[in-house]
C-alpha cells in the first residue's frame, strides 16, 4: 500500500512578520505535488526541471502570494521568473524566497521601507557532510569561534552561519548584481540563543563594492531546521 501523503499546510504569519514585513511558510511532503493555481503554467525553463525543482517553485510562489496577501497585494498568478532566475516581485514590493526539502517561505516587504531583504532556511546539516564542504563555507576564524561550543553543537552552528551567508547574499545581489560567495562574507554568532548574528565582508570595504559590509540579522530555529534573514 503507497503511504499516505499528508496535505500541505500554509502558515500564513511567519516568525519574521512585524512591522514592514509580511511572512508565509509553508511545510509538505516532499513526495507530494503542490496544488497552486497556476502550477500548469510553469515557466519555459521548468517545463522540463526535476519534479522536486517544480515543486519548490510551487511552493515559494505559494508562499509569496499568500506574503503578498498580507501585504494587500493579492495576485492570482504565480509570480513571473526573471532572466536571472529570480522571482519578479510586483511594482511596490520587494521579497525573498527560500525553499529546502519539506519546506519553504516567502518575506515581503513594502518598497522603500527596506532596500533590500534575504531569507533562506536550511535543514540541520550532518556531520559527515559538513566534512565535506566546510571548507567552502566557513573561514579559520569562524570554525575557531564555533568551536568554543561542543562538538554536539558543532552542526548546529555551523547550519546557522551557512544560512545566515546564504541570506546576505541573497540581499546584496539585487543591489550590487554580484553574485558573492560564502567565504566572501564572515558570521558572528556571539551567543546561540540570541537568534542573533552579525555579519562582514572578508573582501573589500569599500560600500561601493557592497552596498553594506557589515551588519546583523535573525534566526529562528526548531527540531527540522534554521531559518535566517537579514535586510539592509
Amino acid at each position: 500500500m503507497a503511504p499516505s501523503i499528508a496535505q500541505p499546510h500554509l502558515y500564513p504569519v511567519g516568525p519574521f512578520s512585524g512591522g514592514p514585513f509580511h511572512q508565509a511558510c509553508l511545510e509538505h511532503d516532499p513526495r507530494s505535488w503542490i496544488d497552486l493555481p497556476g502550477a500548469d503554467r510553469l515557466p519555459v525553463r521548468l517545463q522540463s526541471a526535476h519534479p522536486a525543482r517544480k515543486r519548490d517553485f510551487i511552493a515559494g510562489r505559494l508562499c509569496a502570494r499568500r506574503a503578498l496577501m498580507n501585504l494587500g497585494r493579492e495576485t492570482r498568478e504565480p509570480l513571473p521568473m526573471r532572466e536571472d532566475g529570480l522571482p519578479r516581485w510586483p511594482a511596490g514590493t520587494l521579497g525573498s524566497l527560500t525553499h529546502t526539502r519539506g519546506f519553504a517561505s516567502a518575506l515581503v516587504a513594502p518598497a522603500g521601507t527596506v532596500r533590500c531583504l534575504g531569507l533562506d532556511s536550511e535543514n540541520w546539516i550532518p556531520q559527515k557532510r559538513i566534512s565535506r564542504i566546510a571548507p567552502w563555507v566557513i573561514t579559520d576564524n569562524e570554525r575557531n569561534n564555533a568551536r568554543r561550543y561542543s562538538d554536539k553543537w558543532f552542526p548546529r552552528m555551523f547550519t546557522v552561519m551557512y544560512s545566515a551567508k546564504e541570506s546576505v547574499i541573497k540581499c546584496m545581489y539585487p543591489l550590487d548584481g554580484i553574485r558573492s560567495g560564502l567565504l566572501d562574507w564572515e558570521i558572528g554568532l556571539e551567543d546561540f540563543g540570541s537568534g542573533r548574528f552579525t555579519f562582514k565582508s572578508t573582501r573589500n570595504s569599500n560600500s561601493e563594492i557592497h552596498p553594506a559590509t557589515e551588519g546583523w540579522g535573525g534566526f529562528v530555529i526548531d527540531d527540522q531546521r534554521v531559518m535566517t534573514f537579514v535586510h539592509v
